[in-house]
């Protein structure tokens, strides 16, 4: 993921790839190749005046302490998915980013996927009326549990598919409708031999203006990798990345003939448009999105329903807290 990121700062004319960082000495192959320095310690690196802003790429056990020390040295972050472990690593990162004036950006490479940016847009535009409720799921066959992988291990990645795959569906689901209050989950492992993490998630999430929807992620999707469906007033929404798909797909109560928008054939971009969003934003002086709060609140939401799956009772996942921090978030200066 590191070297993918890399790649999308160089081709982006109004950035520059100035170091890569990285325990192993065999990294600093890839760096000369890619025509920029090399570090072992990212302490090193972050104390460079040449340096504007981080993308972190690291096991997620990582993510917080680099963050933070990154924007302690006045370093706008760019911070893979799920931003952290839980609730508590992610907040610390946001309080550090308004605590130093810089920006912090959760990673989200499916929020700059083509059909989801068009839903984003009907959704917007008022196309399905109201929201009524939605279904979803996300998911691949589990490619990433490969023998001495750190997904394996809880104390690095800090949950199974939920946090690994799901994040990005709570996040799009809060994009399309709207903040989350409440949660009921159910977590399982049936097919794949891993330790204390899920292969397989369900929940149903509750928002303010108490919409629901419904949520699925999976180690088991052989079908990969996302499909959605947003219900309003006036019709159906359906967001299709099953397989080589990658359509919009509007379906109007009454009529026989959807209009679809179709990107199946067309070049996927998602991870060069997310580097290419983040340099524009910062060097405009926005803040990029999603935002490192949006980050928090996928962590703090997936946290609630892992409490759920648990308890088997519902769980708040809002706090007044959560509400005050992002009013600082949009009060401070940058």
């Amino acid at each position: 993921m590191g070297k993918r990121r890399a790649n999308a700062v160089i081709q982006n004319p109004n950035g520059e790839l100035v170091c890569l960082v990285d325990s192993d000495k065999d990294v600093s192959k890839i760096a000369n190749d890619l025509g920029c320095d090399f570090c072992q310690s990212y302490r090193e690196a972050i104390e460079r005046e040449d340096i504007d802003a981080v993308v972190v790429a690291v096991p997620n056990n990582l993510h917080a302490r680099i963050s933070i020390d990154s924007m302690n040295k006045g370093k706008h972050v760019f911070c893979e998915k799920p931003l952290a472990r839980n609730g508590d690593e992610a907040k610390s990162m946001v309080e550090a980013s308004i605590r130093n004036s810089v920006y912090l950006k959760a990673g989200s490479n499916v929020r700059f996927f083509k059909n989801i940016l068009k839903a984003k847009e009907i959704i917007d535009n008022a196309e399905l009326g109201d929201i009524l409720f939605t279904r979803s799921w996300i998911g691949h066959g589990g490619w990433n549990l490969k023998k001495e992988s750190w997904f394996l291990d809880p104390n690095q990645v800090g949950g199974g598919t939920l946090l690994d795959n799901g994040c990005h569906l709570v996040d799009i689901l809060r994009w399309f409708t709207g903040e989350i209050r409440e949660c009921l989950g159910y977590c399982s492992t049936l097919f794949h031999p891993i330790k204390d993490l899920e292969d397989n998630a369900m929940a149903i999430l509750i928002g303010e203006n108490n919409v629901p929807s419904f949520l699925q992620s999976s180690w088991m999707e052989w079908n990969g990798y996302l499909y959605m469906e947003v219900y309003g007033q006036k019709g159906v929404l359906r967001v299709d990345n099953r397989g080589e798909n990658d359509k919009t797909i509007l379906d109007f109560i009454g009529t026989s003939q959807p209009k679809i928008f179709d990107y199946s054939k067309s070049p996927k971009t998602s991870f060069k448009d997310e580097i290419d969003n983040f340099i524009e934003y910062v060097q405009a002086n926005k803040q990029p999105q999603p935002t490192g709060y949006d980050g928090m609140r996928a962590v703090q939401i997936i946290e609630g329903i892992y409490e759920s799956a648990k308890t088997g009772s519902r769980v708040k996942v809002l706090s007044d807290d959560d509400v005050r921090l992002k009013k600082m978030l949009n009060a401070r200066p940058c």
